[in-house]
């Protein structure tokens, strides 16, 4: 959130969250994944470092979700006050995939 003061002077308002996204059985850290709050346009992608930042992040509830295709996905629910830094680190699984197929258990019925 941005509010503009006199003489055009701007703070931001708003928490952040940013940590480091690794493979759990290489500690490895991974590139491209997708960090995105549910339910708001706010996000980020991991660096070449597997690092991550999301800024100005309203305070009250939210929930991250972090996805990277051939791993599975995680969420992290979390409370932030405004001007409140977090730091959340991930370590990601692969996904058993056999056969072109993903043989991880889902809740999903399949029709």
């Amino acid at each position: 959130m941005f509010i503009c003061q006199f003489f055009g002077i701007c703070k931001v308002y708003g928490g952040s969250v940013h940590g480091l996204v690794k493979e759990d059985t290489s500690v490895e850290p991974l590139t491209s994944v997708n960090m995105s709050l549910k339910d708001t346009s706010l996000g980020d992608v991991t660096s070449d470092e597997g690092y991550y930042l999301i800024q100005n992040i309203p305070g009250g509830k939210h929930t991250l979700l972090v996805s990277m295709i051939g791993y599975k996905k995680v969420e992290f629910t979390f409370e932030i006050d405004e001007q409140e830094k977090i730091r959340k680190d991930f370590y990601l699984t692969q996904k058993n995939i056999q056969g072109g197929r993903d043989n991880s258990k889902s809740s999903e019925k399949r029709i």
